[in-house]
């Protein structure tokens, strides 16, 4: 994000989160990179979407079924995606419950998800969730997205934070 008032989640306009769906197998984090090459790598978009928009959370993840899934951001109009990580759905998924160190370790990514929340940040790192993980360092490798009463709202995405807020 490049301001605290805006933001793209696809799904302003300052961060695009992405929800991608796998078509065929494959390992490997994506990060960095344009958004062009994870269709190459066999990727759809399944979800877009502005931080602040309030898209229903399981509307999102019904639209991006399949076994594996794919979370990025990036600023609004960039073609490299700031943050990306992949894993099997079922594990970036897995409901934590709401304590504020719990983090599930999958493909070198720790993946956080509830009710309230749904992130990551690199494996190994500490996470302390409020809801959107707030432990310091390594601010520009987190990625959270606020999920509270069934919406995506807020979050961040590297080391901008706030995004989505009013």
């Amino acid at each position: 994000m490049m301001t605290a008032t805006s933001s793209t989640a696809t799904a302003a306009r300052a961060v695009h989160p992405r929800g991608w769906r796998r078509r065929r197998p494959g390992a490997g984090h994506p990060a960095r990179r344009p958004e062009a090459d994870l269709a190459n790598r066999g990727w759809r978009r399944c979800y877009a979407g502005n931080y602040a928009d309030n898209a229903g959370l399981d509307r999102i993840l019904a639209d991006c079924g399949g076994d594996q899934l794919l979370m990025a951001c990036r600023p609004a109009g960039q073609a490299n995606l700031q943050l990306a990580a992949e894993g099997d759905r079922a594990e970036v998924l897995r409901d934590l419950g709401d304590a504020r160190p719990a983090v599930n370790e999958h493909n070198g990514v720790g993946w956080y998800f509830s009710g309230l929340v749904v992130g990551l940040r690199p494996a190994g790192r500490a996470v302390d969730r409020f809801s959107c993980d707030i432990a310091p360092g390594n601010d520009a490798d987190r990625l959270c997205w606020h999920t509270g009463n069934n919406a995506l709202n807020q979050g961040c995405c590297g080391a901008n934070q706030g995004v989505g807020a009013n």
